[in-house]
């Protein structure tokens, strides 16, 4: 489906942008054209740094009208196999911006993806944990939507999680949406950890 522009999506970060602004319509053109034919295209492509599943994610992400339910199942499939183990997905979870920080989708999609989203703040991956709680943030901040208690508690507790970067990144997260506790703060131990790892600007 793409043969023809394999050159471009090889070097595409070495494109100017004119360019790379015309390779990601030319992708959207076609997916748009054969959504079906595109879906299982992308479900053959790899995860990790030398695939290109972020270009095509950003292709569509410019015009993601329409493009709730692939967005909704890219999500999903993308933690789920970040939580069965491959190293690939996990290094990729980054691009889970392009698949929920989306404008103008039905209000549908923001809450089914928060739904789904915090059910894996519980994941044995901290990675899965760290990014989840991200962009449950996003979404709430971004789009306006609300969080129950519940889903309020579940990031919470992210706070004292296991995993030092879970913690300190969920702190910042949950600060910019004023969801810290009122008497929470953050231990010493972490505040000299976040100095030495050069994390501190995230908890001014």
């Amino acid at each position: 489906m793409f043969t023809d522009l394999q050159n471009k999506l090889n070097t595409f970060h070495d494109l100017d942008h004119e360019t790379k602004q015309s390779l990601l319509k030319e992708i959207h053109t076609r997916a748009s054209s054969q959504k079906e034919v595109f879906q299982n295209y992308l479900s053959k492509v790899n995860y990790g740094s030398l695939s290109h599943r972020d270009i095509f994610y950003e292709a569509i992400w410019n015009y993601p009208q329409g493009w709730e339910d692939f967005f909704y199942t890219e999500l999903s499939q993308l933690i789920i196999k970040a939580e069965g183990g491959s190293k690939d997905a996990i290094d990729s979870l980054s691009a889970m911006i392009y698949l929920t920080y989306l404008e103008d989708m039905n209000a549908e999609f923001y809450t089914k993806s928060v739904d789904f989203l915090t059910q894996k703040l519980r994941s044995k991956i901290p990675e899965v944990r760290e990014n989840c709680a991200q962009a449950i943030t996003d979404i709430h901040s971004e789009y306006e939507v609300e969080l129950n208690t519940e889903q309020i508690l579940e990031l919470q507790k992210l706070l004292k999680d296991s995993a030092f970067k879970v913690r300190v990144n969920t702190y910042a997260n949950l600060k910019d949406v004023n969801l810290i506790p009122k008497k929470f703060s953050i231990s010493l131990i972490d505040k000299i950890r976040a100095r030495l790892f050069g994390y501190s600007s995230l908890l001014k």
